[in-house]
């Protein structure tokens, strides 16, 4: 038994490194347009600008300053899109290896179904390729599960403080792992209480630095992306029907959270302390995501790290169910029926509010039909226990990989939001705009990543505020973005910003200019006259559109229109 248990171990682990290599081979050349906005602060750190977006305001427009931080020393001897690109499968690789090590502790075969399926996750997978610090907050959180059962209590201020720096919600994950673990009786008072205090004044000394260097408590994106309690309620309604856009397959839905419940019922008696830790991260990441706004790729890059950890209770909990139904146990067919209700309930649900075709990617009613009808079919042939949870996982991998090949795809990359996800066709116009328009140049714009990265121009974002504070408070105060540059509420920092340039999407940028009986070639924004000099191309159907603004006295804040205007920029 144990050989053969090494041999699924090696078989997991070649299969998921293969796995990586290609994801990591097809996801070349690809980046988010949010990892370019950090990148944007770790090139001026490193050119000595400090480290800031738009030198030398000092605003914090991301979430994820330790993520970059972290990248800097890499990305000193390598471009910061590779040291990304090389760090986040290195990290993949490492938290793979801390999985399956924590996994151990869980009855077979959990740790292959735990590791595989976390390989495969695509959120996980897709959002570390693509540049973002997915991959390291998964790796600090997946280590703050690992080290408390092994005793090393010392090492999760510093990794709970430093998971607070990649994301906020991350610190929530040390001191409630602790707080769980004593009230299970696993963790005595006094030492829970230590390693919360600890947690809490390193929390501490990070938000202090921050106020000192940024002037603010909490990032600005707090101020532009605020939650409101419709957003919520929302949220909630959507988790139920399956349909939550942060939480995602197969975490989404009335299947995954009890089978969680019983997995870490059942891993307290293996492994108490790693339960209460792998509960806290899950608890942490499930807390944040019915908090946030959905996230604007549509995908649940959110939950994406806390998904090891996920995987390991739901694993756990499939197996406990599982076992309990083949055995006849009275309590697990109960167990069993009431999650087809629930699944039925659901779906029926669903179609009657959102209707078929928005009800088809709720995958876990799927899920719960197979486990039902497998469970009870292996009950009746004397099965072994591990084959329905075996099966889930089967089909949660293949889906998996479909997601994180497919994304890759021109047919997805060149449809919205892919050619904001992966960015390629912004690019080439950004680096248009760094050879033609003048230094200094500053640019209005929603799109802030790829475009202030690769052109080097400040960027005025006029839309999410993410490093504007004047913007995101008027965000907060409204409750949502701008969707349009002629917001009246925008005036007053149009005209002091006096943007050189406006780059929007085509269909904007015209509405815009009929809004205010303008034409496609020429439209006034808030007292500036703007002249459109440039089309990109950056998708199908779908142009970025460039205005240049006039200054008094008939005079141009851009080159000649006869220079500027030699044809489209293609899609790459």
């Amino acid at each position: 038994m144990a050989t053969l248990g090494r041999v699924q171990s090696i078989a997991a682990a070649t299969l998921a490194a293969a796995f990586l290599l290609t994801a990591a081979w097809l996801y070349r050349g690809l980046f988010m347009d949010d990892a370019y906005t950090g990148f944007r602060y770790v090139a001026n750190l490193l050119d000595g600008r400090g480290f800031v977006f738009n030198p030398p305001e000092h605003v914090e427009g991301v979430t994820n300053a330790g993520w970059l931080l972290f990248l800097t020393p890499l990305a000193a001897v390598i471009a910061p899109p590779l040291a990304a690109k090389a760090a986040s499968l290195v990290l993949l690789a490492a938290t793979l290896a801390l999985l399956a090590a924590t996994a151990a502790r869980a009855a077979r075969p959990v740790p292959v179904l735990t590791v595989l399926t976390t390989a495969f996750h695509a959120e996980l997978v897709g959002f570390s390729l693509l540049g973002m610090e997915t991959a390291l907050l998964a790796f600090l959180v997946t280590a703050m599960v690992v080290l408390p059962e092994r005793r090393r209590f010392g090492w999760l201020p510093a990794l709970g403080t430093f998971a607070f720096l990649v994301h906020p919600e991350a610190g929530l994950v040390a001191p409630l792992g602790a707080a769980l673990a004593w009230r299970t009786g696993a963790l005595p008072g006094r030492a829970a209480l230590r390693t919360a205090v600890a947690c809490g004044l390193g929390i501490a000394t990070a938000t202090l630095a921050r106020w000192l260097y940024f002037g603010e408590l909490l990032p600005n994106t707090f101020a532009a992306k605020p939650a409101v309690a419709g957003i919520v309620k929302q949220n909630l309604l959507d988790f139920a029907l399956g349909s939550s856009v942060n939480l995602g397959f197969p975490f989404a839905g009335l299947f995954a959270l009890p089978f969680a419940v019983a997995g870490w019922r059942a891993l307290r008696r293996t492994a108490p302390l790693t339960a209460s830790f792998a509960a806290a991260a899950g608890l942490s990441g499930l807390v944040f995501s019915l908090y946030a706004r959905p996230d604007w790729t549509l995908l649940a890059r959110y939950f994406a790290p806390y998904a090891p950890c996920a995987y390991l209770l739901l694993w756990s909990g499939l197996l406990e169910a599982e076992r309990a139904v083949l055995a006849g146990d009275r309590r697990g067919r109960q167990a069993a029926a009431v999650g087809a209700a629930l699944a039925a309930l659901g779906g029926a649900i669903a179609f009657a509010l959102l209707g078929g075709g928005e009800a088809a990617p709720f995958l876990w009613i799927g899920l719960a039909a197979v486990w039902v009808a497998m469970t009870e079919t292996g009950r009746r042939l004397r099965w072994k226990a591990g084959v329905a949870t075996t099966a889930l996982a089967v089909l949660i991998t293949a889906h998996g990989a479909v997601s994180v090949i497919g994304w890759t795809t021109e047919r997805e990359r060149l449809t919205s939001p892919g050619y904001i996800v992966t960015s390629k066709t912004l690019v080439g116009p950004a680096l248009w705009m760094r050879d033609h328009l003048p230094a200094g140049a500053t640019i209005a714009t929603r799109r802030i990543g790829a475009l202030a990265y690769w052109s080097g121009h400040p960027v005025f974002d006029y839309s999410f505020g993410l490093t504007e504070p004047a913007v995101a408070r008027l965000i907060r105060r409204r409750g949502g973005m701008f969707n349009s540059p002629i917001d009246p509420e925008l005036a007053e920092i149009w005209r002091e910003r006096a943007p050189d340039y406006i780059l929007e999407d085509r269909d904007v940028l015209y509405g815009a200019a009929a809004s205010v009986g303008g034409t496609p070639e020429s439209f006034r924004v808030h007292g500036f006259e703007y002249r459109v000099i440039r089309r990109f191309r950056i998708a199908r159907g779908m142009d970025w559109v460039l205005a240049g603004r006039h200054q008094p006295g008939g005079k141009k804040s851009f080159p000649s229109l006869s220079r500027l205007r030699d044809g489209a920029h293609l899609i790459q």
